[in-house]
């Protein structure tokens, strides 16, 4: 498009500002007087329970111009101006540019206006704006419009607002370019401000939530989202000391309201739920054992996750002394022994956090802090209450004096272990069941040497597999009649028994042995992260080991070393408890002490 810019060079408007602030009160009696840039004091208004100050600068007089953008007129210099409520009462006012009514008037459809300051007006066309008509404090002026700049703001006493207005010849009008119509024109506009004193609106506050980019009217229902909110009144941004958090059942937000009521935006935005598995699989490598499991113990520098089968698969397990296999769950601390085949990850306990801690995966530490406090503060316990018999040996047993297999280890009595683990399930698990993992815990009842029931001396499984061929395995042998028995679940009947009350076990042998333990080594190097928080007593595996007749064993794990005792008498040891989560669970952090994973 041609333009004759010469003609635009020779026009020359003169752009003008008057200056007036109007106050109303009740809508009867006026008060009005114009205040001019090139005043020094300030310019102060009485009226009846009015007393409001305004004060300007810069009176715009623009001459010689023509067409600009936006963000030219945005760079003008503007007309400041500032009101100040100075009065007990609360007075909600507007601001209003009238346009004076001359005959040299150019067209209001090719003025832009802005009024930056409080809930900014971006540029708009001043015919574009909402009009009112002329004020009778502006009676004695010949008015032709009055466009509202700013309505039903509110301010206290003592409360003050600044403002900044520009107008300007608007660049994106097309017809401005062709236009005769502003050759040796005038712009003239009196801003005013026109307060009503009112009743201060009651303090409230209005929640709107944007959830992954979609308007709602209701907060998410789960904690998946990270979270943001701000507050604002009429438009502009305040501080209300905002914050949204999840509270463990709902996204709760918090504001402090004064002075009128306030709108606090809460945007969700769906974070990447990374299950505890995956985070595990993520963070570590798979590696090759540097010792191996079941012939040696673990090595000073051996720090690896490796992988072996179990009854579900694949199994990831943790050797050595690991810094980065910490869990916080149930407001506790465990320790990440392995992610089974079913991608459900077992825990033993760490820390029982029995001060209550809000760290328990850094702070607590202690020789007995990693056992179940399961009765006042016992946390020692028998395996069993009798030993003359080859049913004493189960976690759960039969009959005591049966002269077959099955009936000495039928699941029909609790022992007096999981009777005690139970009790502590009940006080500090119980609530948490939802995220438990009903897997297979291992009580291998099958032999290897001898029938395994009466006082006949019987060898079983895990003997075999811990001493004498040296080759721990995570996968639970069917019994001596191929069944279950020895695979202890709650509800699941294709892969266990489920003749369990909680999902809730111990350790193995073998998952002790492939962790970093062997067999009968007291050199208490503490080599493997089962060492930590449980040196002051041995503790129980599920595993039995042998009888002789007149001796029933299990094995048992102390200090850093596998061990064996009694199922009764001098056998008193300790609870360790060990759970499994659910391979759905989600969980935050990277496993360090200082940022355990923390399951969600």
């Amino acid at each position: 498009m041609n333009h004759d810019l010469r003609k635009y060079k020779k026009r020359i408007l003169i752009l003008c500002i008057m200056l007036a602030v109007v106050l109303v009160t009740s809508g009867i009696s006026y008060a009005v007087f114009t205040g001019y840039s090139t005043q020094t004091d300030t310019n102060t208004l009485a009226a009846t329970c009015i007393d409001f100050e305004f004060n300007g600068t810069n009176e715009i007089n623009l001459t010689n111009s023509y067409p600009i953008s936006d963000s030219k007129g945005l760079e003008q210099t503007p007309y400041i101006f500032t009101i100040k409520n100075k009065c007990d009462n609360y007075i909600e006012y507007y601001v209003v540019a009238s346009v004076i009514n001359t005959s040299t008037s150019a067209e209001s459809k090719y003025i832009k206006v802005s009024l930056l300051g409080d809930n900014d007006m971006n540029p708009s066309v001043i015919t574009s704006l909402k009009q009112i008509s002329t004020p009778q404090s502006l009676s004695s002026y010949n008015i032709k419009e009055n466009y509202i700049l700013k309505e039903r703001d509110g301010i206290t006493k003592n409360e003050s607002r600044t403002f900044n207005f520009r107008m300007w010849l608007d660049a994106n009008n097309e017809s401005i370019w062709t236009t005769e119509s502003l050759e040796n024109k005038t712009y003239q506009v009196k801003i005013s401000v026109i307060g009503t004193v009112k009743a201060k609106p009651v303090d409230d506050l209005f929640a709107s939530a944007l959830i992954d980019g979609k308007e709602s009217l209701k907060f998410p229902t789960t904690s998946k989202y990270t979270a943001s909110v701000e507050c604002t009144r009429n438009g502009k941004k305040i501080d209300a000391n905002e914050s949204i958090t999840w509270n463990g059942t709902e996204w709760e937000l918090n504001a402090k309201i004064t002075n009128g009521n306030v709108r606090c935006n809460a945007t969700f935005e769906t974070t990447e739920q990374v299950t505890l598995r995956d985070a595990i699989l993520t963070n570590n490598e798979i590696s090759t054992p540097i010792t191996t499991p079941g012939e040696q113990e673990a090595a000073g520098y051996e720090r690896l996750l490796a992988e072996t089968k179990d009854d579900y698969g694949t199994s990831y397990y943790f050797r050595g002394k690991v810094d980065n296999n910490y869990v916080q769950f149930a407001n506790m601390c465990w320790r990440i022994v392995r992610i089974t085949g079913d991608g459900s990850v077992k825990l033993v306990l760490y820390n029982n956090n029995s001060s209550n801690k809000t760290d328990p995966c850094t702070s607590g530490t202690g020789s007995v802090t990693a056992y179940a406090i399961y009765d006042g503060d016992k946390y020692m316990s028998l395996y069993n209450e009798l030993y003359s018999d080859n049913t004493y040996i189960g976690f759960m047993y039969g009959d005591e004096g049966a002269t077959n297999y099955a009936t000495t280890h039928a699941n029909i009595n609790k022992s007096i272990v999981l009777s005690n683990l139970e009790k502590w399930y009940e006080k500090s698990l119980s609530s948490y069941e939802s995220k438990l993992a009903d897997t297979i815990w291992c009580n291998d009842k099958s032999t290897t040497a001898g029938v395994g029931y009466g006082t006949n001396s019987s060898t079983y499984g895990a003997y075999n597999r811990i001493i004498t061929t040296k080759k721990p395995s995570l996968i639970c042998p069917n019994d001596n009649n191929g069944g279950k028995l020895s695979k202890f679940t709650v509800s699941d009947t294709t892969n266990g028994n489920g003749a369990l009350t909680y999902k809730i076990g111990l350790l193995t042998a073998d998952e002790v042995a492939f962790a970093g333990s062997y067999y009968g080594d007291f050199d208490d190097s503490g080599f493997t992260y089962l060492y930590e928080n449980a040196t002051s007593q041995w503790w129980w595996t599920m595993s039995p080991m042998n009888s002789t007749g007149s001796a029933f064993l299990m094995f048992d794990v102390a200090l850093d070393h596998l061990g064996r005792n009694y199922v009764m008498g001098d056998g008193t040891g300790a609870i360790r408890p060990a759970i499994s989560l659910k391979s759905t669970v989600i969980a935050t952090g990277d496993g360090s002490s200082g940022n355990p994973y923390i399951i969600k």
